[in-house]
C-alpha cells in the first residue's frame, strides 16, 4: 500500500529525458549551431514555463490542476506570441514577464493570519 517511489522515479526521469530531448531538437532546429550561455543569461528561458505553471495553479480551483496548467501555458504563449506579432522589443517582453510573474505569485499566495515564521 502506498506510492511506489522507484516506479515513479523511473517514469519521471523518462518523461523528463523525453521532453529535454524534444526541446533540444527544437532549439537546435531554429539555428545551425548552439552556443553556451554564460552569466545566467539562460534564466529568461525558465520564467515562461514558471509563469504558466503559476497561472495554472492559480486557477486549479476551477478544475483539474493539470488541465489548468496546460491552459495557463497556452495563455502565456499566446501573450508572448502576441508581443512578437506586435513587434515589441525583447526588453518590453522581459518587463511584462517579470511583472506578470510577480502579480501571479502575489495573487496565489495565501498568508495565514497569526502565523509566526521562524
Amino acid at each position: 500500500m502506498g506510492v511506489n517511489v522507484p516506479k515513479y522515479k523511473v517514469v519521471a526521469f523518462t518523461l523528463a529525458g523525453l521532453f529535454f530531448g524534444l526541446q533540444s531538437i527544437l532549439t537546435i532546429s531554429f539555428g545551425t549551431s548552439m552556443t553556451s550561455a554564460a552569466n545566467l543569461s539562460s534564466m529568461s528561458r525558465n520564467f515562461t514555463p514558471l509563469m504558466g505553471t503559476f497561472f495554472g495553479l492559480a486557477f486549479k480551483k476551477y478544475g483539474h490542476p493539470v488541465i489548468a496548467i496546460v491552459i495557463g501555458e497556452m495563455i502565456i504563449q499566446l501573450m508572448f506570441n502576441g508581443f512578437v506579432a506586435l513587434g515589441a522589443p525583447t526588453t518590453i517582453q522581459n518587463v511584462v514577464t517579470g511583472a506578470a510573474l510577480l502579480l501571479i505569485v502575489a495573487l496565489t499566495t495565501k498568508p495565514v493570519k497569526g502565523m509566526v515564521v521562524k
